[in-house]
């Protein structure tokens, strides 16, 4: 059963107007047991990546905008997932490490992924398969996270939301505010992020993760990081507008002519593509 109520004036984008009746109370869960992993590299890119939600070369040419702009070309690149990709050469300073939790489901899959993505290296940056690099971008420029406003006091909206997603992002906005937090920012999504490995274990010691929790919330948020709007720094559109950093494309990949416009971009196949 739904409601319609106002829209709310908070920073989402298709802010959806239908709700549920019964908002339950909200009570935070213990923290799940997780694995323990040992850092293998003091910095490396992450990137989940579920092969079945593949719309285009998303991901192809996603690694090439990486190859070009990102600064430091020694960090390795591991992309965590149920396949590795149909271009993929082994060997090189792309890694491919498969998660055998997602032939049981989604939710499984990306839980292992988190265990082992963020503590695979002392700095990781965390990546999707749909972000484009559009300038030469470095760890230092990650250092600051990109926020899109502030969640304060929206948990009930989000929770009662017919999104399980944004469901998901009230209840963290609920565990923080139990925890004493009276400014709740949204961190952006669509854009890369710096996790910090020994801050990242205190995040899986103290709340609840689920499959759509919102794990940058939570950790920017708990941990308190550096931050400004997001802004400029993001943009939907390309041939970018002005100085944009990361292009983002909507959920169900880039049109026939936006393709065009990143294939003329990024030309030059990466050493891990085998012609593919």
């Amino acid at each position: 059963m739904a409601n319609l109520v106002k829209q709310s004036n908070m920073p989402l984008r298709n802010w959806e107007k239908r709700r549920s009746v019964n908002i339950p109370k909200h009570e935070s869960k213990p923290a799940r047991s997780f694995r323990r992993i040992e850092a293998k590299y003091k910095r490396a890119i992450v990137i989940p990546w579920l092969s079945e939600g593949q719309e285009w070369e998303e991901l192809r040419y996603t690694l090439r905008s990486i190859d070009q702009h990102w600064t430091d070309k020694e960090c390795p690149i591991i992309i965590i997932g149920d396949k590795a990709p149909d271009f993929f050469v082994d060997g090189g300073r792309l890694e491919f490490i498969h998660i055998k939790e997602y032939d049981k489901s989604r939710e499984e899959g990306l839980w292992e992924a988190w265990q082992i993505g963020m503590q695979i290296a002392d700095d990781v940056a965390w990546w999707n398969d749909d972000i484009y690099l559009l300038k030469d971008t470095g760890w230092d420029d990650l250092r600051i996270a990109l926020e899109e406003g502030e969640l304060t006091g929206e948990d009930t909206n989000l929770r009662a939301s017919i999104n399980g997603w944004r469901r998901s992002m009230g209840e963290g906005v609920a565990d923080l505010e139990q925890r004493g937090h009276t400014k709740v920012m949204r961190f952006a999504t669509h854009t890369p992020f710096l996790f910090e490995r020994a801050k990242s274990i205190e995040i899986f010691e103290t709340f609840y993760l689920n499959y759509k929790g919102s794990w940058v919330n939570l950790y920017h948020n708990h941990h308190q990081t550096a931050h400004k709007p997001c802004g400029p720094e993001k943009t939907r559109v390309l041939p970018k507008l002005n100085d944009e950093r990361y292009y983002n494309h909507r959920h169900y990949g880039p049109d026939e002519k936006t393709r065009k416009v990143i294939i003329e971009m990024f030309p030059q196949q990466a050493e891990w593509e085998n012609g593919a």
